[in-house]
C-alpha cells in the first residue's frame, strides 16, 4: 500500500484487492486544469481576484491578499473590524488595498475614522454605540456652540444671566447639562475674559466678556 500511495492504485479493503483510483485521477485532472487556465498568467489571475471582490487597484504582496480573505470569511464583531480598520490606516506602510477592502464591505468604518480620528476611536474602546453617541454629540455641540456665540458674542455679562441663558439652550437641545461659564472656553471654545466691576451697592462683582 505504501508502494503504490503515490500512483492512481487504492487497495479496496472491502473486496480485498488494489483497484484504480478514479479519485485521485479526478483530483490530478483538476489541479492541472486550475493550473493551466486559472494561473496561465499574471492576467488572468488578476482578473479571477477582482471577481472573487479582492482589491487590486495597488501593488499588493501576498499578505494583503491573504489578510482581505481573512475579511471576507471570518466572523468578525464591529470592534474587531474598527481596530483593525484603525491599524491599517495609522501604519507606517498603510494597506492601502485592505482599506479599501473593509470600505467597500462596512462604509461605517470609514465614516468612523473620518469623523472621530483613530486615537478618539482607540478611546472609546472601538465600540460601535460609543461611536455613534460621540457623533451625536459632537453634532450637537457645534449647534450648542452656534447658538452660543448668536448669544453672548460681543456681551459682557454676570456669571448668573450667562448660566441662565445656557440653560435655556440646553433645554431647548434636550441635552442633561447645566449652565457653566467656564464651559463657554473649556467646551465650546468661545474667547471669555473675567473683569471686575463695581456695581449699584458699591460690591466689587466679576462679569464676563465674551467675544
Amino acid at each position: 500500500m505504501l508502494k503504490f500511495k503515490e500512483t492512481f492504485t487504492m487497495y479496496d479493503s472491502i473486496k480485498g484487492e488494489f483497484i484504480f483510483n478514479k479519485m485521485a485521477l479526478w483530483s490530478e485532472c483538476y489541479f492541472y486544469r486550475l493550473q493551466k487556465y486559472q494561473y496561465k498568467n499574471g492576467y488572468v489571475i488578476r482578473n479571477q481576484l477582482i471577481r472573487s471582490n479582492f482589491d487590486v487597484s495597488t501593488n499588493q504582496h501576498y499578505v494583503e491578499y491573504e489578510k482581505q480573505l481573512e475579511h471576507f470569511v471570518k466572523k468578525e464583531s464591529f470592534a474587531d473590524r474598527m481596530k483593525q480598520y484603525c491599524d491599517y490606516k495609522e501604519s507606517e506602510n498603510p494597506f492601502e488595498a485592505l482599506t479599501a477592502t473593509l470600505e467597500k464591505k462596512y462604509p461605517e468604518l470609514k465614516l468612523f475614522y473620518d469623523e472621530l480620528g483613530g486615537k478618539r476611536i482607540k478611546a472609546l474602546g472601538y465600540k460601535e454605540h460609543e461611536l455613534q453617541n460621540e457623533i451625536k454629540w459632537k453634532h450637537t455641540k457645534n449647534r450648542l456652540r452656534d447658538e452660543f456665540v448668536s448669544l453672548f458674542s460681543q456681551c459682557t455679562l454676570s456669571a448668573d444671566k450667562i448660566k441662565s441663558a445656557m440653560n435655556e439652550v440646553y433645554a431647548k437641545f434636550n441635552v442633561n447639562k447645566k449652565g457653566k461659564v467656564s464651559d463657554l472656553s473649556k467646551v465650546y471654545g468661545l474667547k471669555v475674559i473675567q473683569h471686575k466691576i463695581t456695581i449699584e451697592s458699591g460690591e466689587r462683582e466679576y462679569v464676563y466678556e465674551i467675544e
